[in-house]
């Protein structure tokens, strides 16, 4: 049963503090436990648990904020977030058009200025932004070292576009890479 008038004198301490009113459910324990509804059971437990144990909300929040903000300095946090950060549903895309064009940008315009291949591919893994783009600059890296294309070396790889690999192969073929890139 929803109570949602209460008397005058109930009121006062509200509007004392902010006018804030919250609506109270009687009796709702005893409505999910005869009903045996596990839903409402969880539902009404969380709400105890945040009307009981408020004061440690706070803390706890800030604490988890502080936790997640070290954890994420290291290595595994880093690749953990950066990977919940490539695969959330909105920014997911956001993310990896970021460090995609963060990163072709970089390696054309290092190309562009001049600096040799392997060392412009390095620099533009350190300045991807995101570990798994980190890794596969790397990797990049290593296959060109060895005497392979770069287009070859990212071609099936999820996190690069087909129409990036073409690009980029277009670039080699016509040695004017820095070029395609920058545009």
């Amino acid at each position: 049963m929803l109570r949602a008038c209460q008397p005058l004198s109930q009121f006062e301490p509200a509007a004392l503090c902010g006018g804030q009113c919250r609506l109270r459910i009687v009796g709702s324990h005893h409505l999910g436990k005869a009903a045996g509804n596990r839903r409402a059971e969880i539902a009404m437990g969380a709400s105890d648990v945040l009307l009981h144990w408020w004061h440690l909300w706070v803390p706890g929040l800030v604490a988890l904020i502080i936790g997640t903000i070290v954890y994420k300095r290291t290595p595994s946090g880093r690749r953990v977030w950066d990977g919940i950060m490539l695969n959330a549903p909105v920014l997911g895309t956001v993310s990896r058009k970021v460090a995609i064009s963060r990163s072709i940008r970089t390696l054309g315009t290092m190309l562009n200025s001049g600096l040799p291949v392997l060392d412009a591919i390095k620099l533009t893994s350190e300045g991807a932004g995101n570990s798994y783009y980190e890794a596969i600059w790397l990797h990049v890296l290593d296959e060109v070292t060895q005497g392979n294309e770069i287009c070859e070396a990212i071609k099936g790889n999820p996190l690069f576009p087909s129409t990036l690999v073409q690009m980029i192969s277009a670039g080699e073929q016509t040695a004017k890479l820095g070029d395609v890139l920058v545009k």
